[in-house]
């Protein structure tokens, strides 16, 4: 008996991980973590990262990411950034039966169309073909170009960009320029 409720357990909420290493300019400063859980019929994923520099200074920067998905879009999502012990940036974006209702660093706004897809599950599949994806950080959509193996995501204008790149359907690196500094994350330990 005690056997067959663990099958149940695990069969009801298992998760599938994927770990990454963070650098710059050739230094491994963190690591990010993956997963996918599924629980019942809901997919949920969760990324996690901790960084730790010395870039003017020493900097210690780690956040959380849980996104939510049921019936094939978002029902909710909540990131949190911390800078230190201090919370840096926080989105929280709630499905509300006809509309998602986004708290991002304490403004408001709405997305009255439902969200399908986002950067949390770019970890885990490639995009399907689209030009846009939902942003779970920012809680707005970006545009989304391919070409090959690469996709770029980018606010609406252009700027702030971020490369993954994909070896087969598996994501195996991202690249993002911040003022000075470009950041890798890399797939393995």
């Amino acid at each position: 008996m005690k056997s067959l409720i663990l099958l149940l357990f695990i069969g009801l909420n298992t998760a599938t991980p994927e770990s990454y290493y963070v650098e710059t300019g050739g230094h491994r400063i963190g690591d990010l973590n993956a997963e996918i859980l599924h629980q019942e019929d809901k997919t949920i994923y969760q990324v996690s990262s901790k960084v730790e520099a010395h870039i003017f200074g020493k900097i210690s920067v780690h956040y959380t990411l849980r996104s939510e998905f049921q019936g094939g879009y978002l029902r909710k999502s909540q990131v949190k950034v911390y800078n230190g012990d201090e919370l840096h940036n926080s989105c929280s974006v709630v499905w509300k039966g006809d509309h998602y209702d986004i708290i991002t660093d304490g403004e408001k706004s709405r997305i009255n169309k439902k969200i399908t897809s986002s950067t949390a599950q770019m970890y885990f599949k490639k995009p399907s073909a689209q030009n846009e994806i939902f942003s779970e950080f920012d809680g707005v959509f970006k545009h989304l170009e391919q070409e090959g193996s690469l996709f770029t995501v980018s606010k609406k204008d252009g700027s702030h960009k971020t490369l993954y790149r994909y070896t087969g359907d598996s994501m195996t690196e991202t690249s993002s320029h911040h003022a000075m500094l470009t950041f890798y994350v890399r797939k393995g330990n």
